[in-house]
């Protein structure tokens, strides 16, 4: 590990909002990106820092309760334990955290609310496939980047083993990794042979 980049940043958290990206083009040696109400062109030359992350959320069911004559009668003569109940569901959001050269708060992709057409052209017609081709793209032409293991894991095709509870959770833990990233990979080392 002692080939890896190091970023060294004396930035703290910052406690403002990630810049959310809904959409932007990819080119030689920058892409554009558009925000809210807003655009900012990214020198590649400039990204130091690409974190990936998967948010799993526990929440209760949304399901609408069973009706009927039938299940009213069993919830009537059924002890607590024999009713159902709720059952979680797990909802995943795929994240990638860009962190530019001078600006504190990241550039945030969510898989779910961005435009892939914009950046890809064409695209896939899975979400998740489309979000590894991008961050493909993306770190490809970012020379200069590190990657935590989230994102070295959708570059090689490999499984992902941690998981975020929140955005806030991934947000602290990404910021925190830019400033002490010394076991990082940059592009080479991910897509390196040994590591495969």
């Amino acid at each position: 590990m002692d080939d890896f980049k190091i970023v060294n940043d004396s930035d703290s958290i910052s406690t403002k909002v990630p810049f959310r990206i809904k959409s932007g083009s990819i080119g030689e040696n920058s892409m554009n990106v558009e925000f809210s109400e807003n655009s900012a062109e990214i020198s590649f030359s400039d990204i130091e820092y690409i974190c990936a992350g998967i948010i799993k959320d526990r929440t209760m069911s949304s399901a609408p309760p069973k009706t009927g004559v039938g299940t009213m009668l069993k919830n009537l003569f059924s002890t607590d334990k024999d009713k159902e109940e709720d059952q979680p569901i797990i909802q995943t959001a795929y994240l990638l955290d860009i962190y530019v050269k001078g600006i504190p708060v990241p550039y945030r992709i969510n898989g779910s609310f961005v435009n892939y057409k914009s950046f890809l052209g064409k695209v896939a017609y899975a979400s998740l496939e489309n979000f590894k081709i991008l961050i493909k793209k993306i770190s490809e032409k970012s020379s200069c980047a590190v990657f935590n293991a989230t994102a070295g894991c959708f570059l090689r095709g490999k499984p992902v083993k941690k998981f975020y509870r929140s955005e806030l959770e991934f947000l602290v833990e990404s910021s925190e990794r830019r400033k002490a990233s010394e076991g990082e990979l940059s592009f080479s080392d991910v897509m390196s042979e040994e590591l495969l």
